[in-house]
């Protein structure tokens, strides 16, 4: 039967990787650390990306202050399955060493767990799909819905470009400044080399 009781992403997360995830590596052969940190959160780089997306990222024991890995499942996730596949990928770099990036020891380990594909962008096999939907039973729904950062305002400001007039012996500076800096000063200004910055777009 469903844990209905599981409200929390990180809860869910956890609750993952102790019952099921754990004694999953275990079973291949490997020992996940103790000290990892879960959330559904924002990759610290390409996590807004139009294409090549990243969907989950592994933070070492090494960049926290108090030593434990960090590793985050990107919003954009939302399907259990998918969810429970990209949280592997990020607890087997955990537990190889993010040192290793996605070489042999990544893919040692992946193959062993049960993910194929590119060790970059990996996929489950049929044989761990079919190990994780029990999973399900006990974990219940991911309590999340997908975020689409497609919905998020775009920069609607547009920097003004002043260039150092070399005409009048300038040095030809480029500088970019907003329409409420040109409100307020004007549109000259004076340059470092002494020459005048003026608005030319």
């Amino acid at each position: 039967m469903a844990n209905t009781k599981i409200k929390y992403r990180e809860q869910w997360l956890n609750e993952a990787l102790e019952q099921f995830i754990v004694p999953l590596f275990k079973d291949a052969g490997y020992k996940v650390p103790k000290k990892i940190r879960l959330t559904c959160g924002w990759p610290a780089k390409g996590g807004l990306a139009r294409k090549k997306k990243t969907i989950g990222q592994a933070w070492s024991f090494t960049a926290s202050a108090d030593g434990v890995a960090e590793i985050f499942i990107s919003p954009v996730l939302a399907e259990p399955l998918r969810v429970l596949g990209v949280l592997i990928h990020e607890v087997i770099h955990a537990t190889v060493g993010n040192e290793h990036g996605h070489k042999k020891p990544f893919v040692d380990c992946m193959n062993a767990v049960g993910l194929n594909g590119k060790p970059t962008a990996t996929g489950e096999t049929d044989e761990l799909i079919a190990k994780m939907k029990p999973w399900l039973k006990v974990l219940g729904k991911y309590p999340h819905a997908e975020l689409n950062p497609s919905s998020l305002p775009t920069q609607t400001t547009r920097l003004l470009k002043l260039l150092c007039d070399e005409a009048e012996g300038g040095c030809g500076m480029p500088l970019r400044v907003s329409q409420k800096w040109i409100d307020i000063h004007g549109g000259e200004w004076e340059c470092p080399c002494g020459g005048t910055l003026k608005h030319v777009d």
